[in-house]
């Protein structure tokens, strides 16, 4: 309430695994095989599309904010839309901020093998082969925030985040800011 006193706008939509208003994109485009988080994260660009729509929308100053499994969605949302000016990307363990390199259970957070055995609608099915071959992974998550680029990232995590891992979310920021430093950030 006190940021809508202030002249914020928040919109929103439903992207969780029990309740998904992005679910029926896969039933319009069949050809494509987006998997749950990529697919919300194009939902985003579509409540964008409206928002774009308003006369009240400050368009050069559109945020999105996600936590968790959201919060993963909101980097790929800010990766694959330039028309998002910052990202606030909370606790998104693996997949997000966090590097699949660099964590794992031995490494603070989760692995391709658990997040794929037990949430095997977020990615597409093919990314279980890269469990254990995390090094042959094409993008990792200093290239999602790299692709961010100039635009802001705030990423935030708890000290006792069960799947954060603030070491490894480190690397990820001092690699893609060679990218906001040659960009002039």
């Amino acid at each position: 309430q006190t940021l809508i006193r202030r002249g914020y706008i928040s919109a929103g939509f439903a992207g969780n695994d029990f309740m998904d208003d992005a679910a029926p994109l896969k039933d319009l485009y069949p050809e494509y095989d987006f998997a749950a988080l990529p697919r919300r994260a194009w939902l985003a660009g579509i409540v964008i599309d409206y928002l774009e729509t308003l006369p009240q929308v400050d368009k050069e100053r559109i945020a999105i904010y996600g936590y968790s499994r959201d919060g993963k969605m909101a980097v790929f949302a800010a990766a694959l839309d330039q028309r998002i000016a910052a990202v606030i990307a909370g606790s998104t363990g693996v997949g997000g901020v966090v590097p699949w390199r660099l964590a794992g259970e031995r490494g603070g957070g989760e692995s391709i093998e658990t997040t794929t055995r037990m949430f095997p609608s977020w990615f597409v099915p093919r990314f279980r082969f890269f469990s254990g071959h995390e090094d042959r992974l094409p993008v990792d998550a200093n290239l999602l925030i790299a692709l961010i680029a100039p635009r802001g990232v705030l990423m935030e995590w708890g000290l006792n985040d069960q799947v954060a891992n603030g070491w490894a979310m480190e690397q990820a920021w001092q690699s893609a800011q060679k990218v906001y430093e040659r960009l002039g950030e």
